[in-house]
C-alpha cells in the first residue's frame, strides 16, 4: 500500500511459501503462505511461558490454543501489514494478541450458547466445568493483552485503545445477542449492530493493526478499517447461514444450536417477516 521504498517482505518466507513465477500467485502458492503464517502465529502463541505449578489454569489454555482454527483475524493483521510495508517479525506478536482474543471470546461464547463441541472437539466447560472455562476465557484476555504489549511500536496508543475498544465492544455483542433471545421478534438493523459488535469489530481490528503496524498511512488504516469491518458482516451472516445447511463434521460444531437457543439471525427475521409470525 505505501510506496515508501520498503522491500517486499517475501524474502523473509520460507522458499515453499514464495509466488512460482512473476507476481501472480495460484491457489495453490496462496494457501501454502496461508500455511506458513498459520504455523508462524501457532509458533508465536505457544512461545508465551505458562507457569506448569497451575494445570487447572494453564492446561485448559493450551488444550484452546491447539485447537487450531482458520486463524481469519491474525491471518488478515499479518496481510495487511505486509500490504502496508511491514515487517513480518512485527507483525506476529499483534497477530498473535488477536487471535488469543478471538479464542478468549469463543470460551465464554460457548459457555452462554451452552455449546459442547468447538472446532470438531469438546468446549472447555464440557471437558473441564464452567468455572475453569470462565476463567480459561480470563486468562486468554490476560494473554492476548500481554502479546500485544511485545509489538515493537506498541507506544502507538492506537493499538491499545482499539484492542481495548474491540474487546468491550465484543462484550456489548454478545449481550445484545444473549438479550435476543428473550425477544419474539428483532430489526434487521438491530441485528445488524449485533453482528457488528460481535464479530465484525474484531475483523475490523486485526486490519487495523495491521495496518498500523506496518506503518500505513492514516489513509490506509481508514481503508483497512472498512474493508474488514465489511468482511465481517458478511462473514457473521454466511455462519447464520451455516449453522442452518453446512456439514456438522466440516463446520467443527454442532449444526442447528442457533434455532435451538432461540438466536436471533438474518434467516429468522427474513423468515417472521415473510411469515407475520
Amino acid at each position: 500500500m505505501r510506496s515508501s521504498g520498503k522491500k517486499s517482505n517475501l524474502a523473509n518466507l520460507p522458499k515453499k511459501s514464495q509466488p512460482s513465477s512473476g507476481n501472480l500467485i495460484n491457489p495453490m502458492d496462496l494457501e501454502n503462505r496461508l500455511n506458513v503464517f498459520r504455523q508462524m502465529i501457532d509458533d508465536e502463541i505457544r512461545s508465551i511461558p505458562l507457569a506448569e505449578k497451575i494445570p487447572l489454569f494453564y492446561d485448559p489454555i493450551q488444550y484452546v490454543n491447539r485447537l487450531s482454527g482458520k486463524k481469519i483475524r491474525p491471518l488478515l493483521a499479518i496481510l495487511s501489514g505486509l500490504a502496508s510495508g511491514g515487517k513480518l517479525e512485527n507483525l506476529l506478536p499483534p497477530a498473535a494478541a488477536v487471535e488469543l482474543l478471538h479464542n478468549f471470546s469463543l470460551v465464554h461464547d460457548d459457555i452462554m450458547d451452552q455449546d459442547d463441541v468447538r472446532r470438531g472437539n469438546p468446549t472447555v466447560h464440557i471437558k473441564w466445568d464452567e468455572g475453569t472455562a470462565i476463567l480459561t476465557g480470563d486468562g486468554l484476555l490476560g494473554l492476548a493483552y500481554r502479546k500485544l504489549l511485545a509489538t515493537p511500536n506498541v507506544t502507538d496508543l492506537r493499538i491499545a485503545r482499539l484492542f481495548t475498544d474491540a474487546m468491550i465492544e465484543i462484550c456489548e455483542g454478545q449481550a445484545l445477542d444473549k438479550s435476543f433471545e428473550e425477544r419474539s421478534r428483532i430489526s434487521e438493523s438491530e441485528y445488524l449492530l449485533m453482528i457488528q459488535k460481535k464479530t465484525a469489530t474484531l475483523i475490523q481490528l486485526s486490519a487495523q493493526i495491521g495496518g498500523i503496524v506496518g506503518e500505513a498511512d492514516d489513509h490506509q488504516v481508514a481503508a483497512l478499517a472498512d474493508f474488514g469491518f465489511n468482511l465481517g458482516m458478511a462473514f457473521q451472516i454466511q455462519d447464520d447461514l451455516l449453522d442452518i445447511v453446512a456439514d456438522e463434521e466440516k463446520l467443527g460444531k454442532r449444526v442447528g444450536s442457533d434455532l435451538e437457543m432461540h438466536k436471533k439471525t438474518i434467516i429468522t427475521i427474513r423468515l417472521s417477516q415473510k411469515t407475520g409470525h
